[in-house]
């Protein structure tokens, strides 16, 4: 196994990406290429983070190239009220926990969503960020 998780990130946002949402890797674009709709109203749209591997207590027995590890993503749920924020994280949740890229273990919930207020920008928005994590190197 490469320790290298572009395989697994892509296959992770081709599923987010079944949602009826914009989805973005790292950062949303500039305000003026996200979407709105006829009456100028934000649509929702995810923002999802990947963080690299990191190690866990499943050493392998072949040397340290082959040790279990997990990684850690967050998504970001962004709309123009806290209500639509909480609808999209649950169609994420919905979609990706036990979602299993080639590669990886099953994606689990990890943690609690946190919801909060990005009102000084314009036009205002809500964000629910949740937080995953998921078994790597699990296949060499």
């Amino acid at each position: 196994m490469s320790l290298n998780l572009i395989a697994v990130t892509d296959q992770i946002t081709t599923q987010l990406n079944l949602l009826p949402q914009d989805v973005y890797e790292t950062a949303a674009p500039e305000d003026t290429k996200l979407k709105f709709d006829a009456s100028g109203n934000l649509l929702p749209y995810i923002v999802v983070q990947y963080a690299d591997m990191f190690p866990t207590s499943d050493n392998g027995i072949t040397g340290a190239r082959y040790d279990g590890a997990k990684s850690y993503m967050l998504v970001s749920c962004v709309a123009q009220n806290e209500r639509a924020t909480r609808q999209v994280a649950d169609a994420v949740k919905n979609n990706i926990v036990g979602f299993q890229p080639s590669d990886a273990g099953e994606i689990r919930f990890e943690g609690g969503a946190v919801v909060y207020g990005a009102v000084e920008t314009k036009p205002n928005r809500y964000v629910t960020e949740i937080g995953f994590t998921f078994p790597v190197n699990t296949v060499w």
